[in-house]
């Protein structure tokens, strides 16, 4: 997961972990269901007395890998989600809400790569979820 943004005086008093990271720590842990069996983090400090990049390599005990990176020193914004697998590469990229998944299958004439493309609805997720929250409420 990448998790990139450019310098904001927004959050500084906090890392980039609980300002960016935190949100990706979310969604692998509730994907694996699982709790981490081995972290190695790095980081760095650039711009600002808190950690401004930061990396973290996730092992889980069922041998799944997350690979985490967050920054808020970067040239652009970018929030993408890879998932590589046995024959299946997932692409997610949340700021442009699409994906496109990618399966090796077995042609006639061999090996053929089968290209699937998604887009989520052009509205904003937190708003969707507020109106879903009301309607149950």
């Amino acid at each position: 997961m990448h998790r990139l943004g450019s310098f904001s005086p927004r959050s500084l008093d906090i890392d980039v972990v609980l300002d960016l990271m935190i949100h990706d720590l979310d969604i692998v842990l509730n994907l694996t269901g699982r709790r981490r069996s081995r972290s190695t983090p790095s980081e760095c400090r650039v711009l600002t007395p808190a950690v401004d990049i930061a990396n973290v390599r996730l092992r889980f005990a069922s041998g799944l890998i997350a690979n985490l990176t967050a920054s808020r020193v970067s040239a652009e914004k970018v929030r993408k989600f890879r998932v590589f697998s046995p024959r299946t590469y997932i692409s997610v990229d949340f700021a442009r809400r699409e994906a496109q998944v990618y399966r090796l299958t077995d042609g006639a004439a061999g090996p053929e790569i089968e290209v699937e493309q998604t887009a989520a609805p052009d509205e904003e997720p937190l708003r969707r979820q507020l109106a879903r929250v009301r309607r149950v409420c």
